[in-house]
């Protein structure tokens, strides 16, 4: 059985989710609504907290398995939880997606700075030791 699985960060930068996993995953265009995305303190990448107002801009990820989830959460950390959520994806059609959200328990570890992919694909992506693609 498989699953979905909402990426914001790091994970829709298809390298990155390929390092992880091992697979060459099908991404989507998706939104994660109730949700804001901040840079984590100290960090290169972002965590997401429950807001009302708050929308998120993502990729669905098709065909998670539990191993696959097994690796995700190694990779995730202790910072986040994984959890349910309903992601609007392709033509508006709303799915069930697993996530990794930071806990409000957790939510001062953030900043209040938004998180974008092109920021960090320029700047961080020499960490993951990945060239940049045109």
């Amino acid at each position: 059985m498989s699953d979905h699985l909402f990426c914001y960060g790091t994970l829709m930068e298809p390298r990155v989710l390929q390092m992880v996993t091992g697979k060459d995953f099908t991404l989507q265009d998706a939104t994660l609504i109730g949700y804001s995305r901040y840079l984590v303190k100290g960090a290169d990448y972002p965590g997401v907290v429950q807001n009302p107002a708050g929308e998120t801009v993502g990729k669905l990820c098709l065909g998670v398995t539990a191993s696959h989830l097994k690796a995700l959460d190694r990779f995730e950390g202790d910072l986040y939880r994984r959890q349910l959520v309903k992601v609007k994806g392709h033509l508006g059609r709303t799915v069930n997606a697993w996530c990794y959200i930071v806990p409000r328990r957790a939510a001062m570890r953030l900043t209040k700075q938004e998180w974008m992919l092109e920021d960090y694909r320029v700047q961080f992506m020499k960490r993951y030791n990945i060239p940049l693609l045109p």
